[in-house]
């Protein structure tokens, strides 16, 4: 789980109740195992060659921006994932997929 999303199920009260308390986080969901067994993933992005010209130029401040202020333009992206088991019968998800 990247650290992001660990530190946004903490903030919002879901975790190990002790852990939150220890924040001054009022605990809304136990759930002890939020953020533990972290560990390195591989990852890799995909390239391609296309006939068309580069969209970005060497600034691209003006593409930032918009993407910050109306959340679209050519820089706008998103990720899709899924939780699964690498085995049958073992009590939680053990794989996490992105892409």
């Amino acid at each position: 789980m990247p650290t992001t999303h660990r530190t946004c199920l903490l903030q919002s009260g879901v975790g190990d109740p002790a852990d939150l308390a220890a924040a001054g986080i009022e605990a809304v969901h136990d759930l002890p195992e939020v953020g533990r067994n972290l560990q390195d993933h591989a990852g890799s992005f995909i390239g391609f060659l296309s006939d068309l010209p580069p969209q970005f130029g060497p600034d691209t401040s003006t593409d930032e921006r918009r993407l910050r202020e109306q959340g679209d333009g050519p820089m706008a992206w998103t990720e899709v994932g899924a939780f699964l088991s690498s085995a049958e019968g073992l009590p939680a998800r053990t794989c996490r997929c992105t892409a």
